[in-house]
């Protein structure tokens, strides 16, 4: 499951990488380099504010979570870990 998790991350991530460079190209040759890269910039550090109202940088430890049961349709031990 982690490999095709990963394979779907690859493929999106290097699929958008060209649309982006004729973005970027097409936004530098209208409003110019310098405005270009400052704009990049900023909306880069500004990406991260999605991650502030979720819980991700509250999470402490993934102890408390169970784990997921298998999908192939096998019975396998679902048990909590011990706390």
């Amino acid at each position: 499951m982690r490999s095709r998790v990963a394979g779907a991350y690859s493929t999106v991530n290097y699929g958008i990488r060209p649309i982006g460079a004729l973005v970027g190209g097409m936004l530098a040759t209208v409003f110019g380099l310098r405005t270009t890269l400052i704009t990049a910039a900023v909306g880069g550090a500004l990406s991260l504010l999605w991650l502030l109202p979720s819980p991700i940088p509250r999470i402490r430890s993934l102890a408390h979570i169970d784990p997921l049961p298998a999908d192939d349709g096998t019975e396998t031990d679902t048990q909590p870990a011990p706390r």
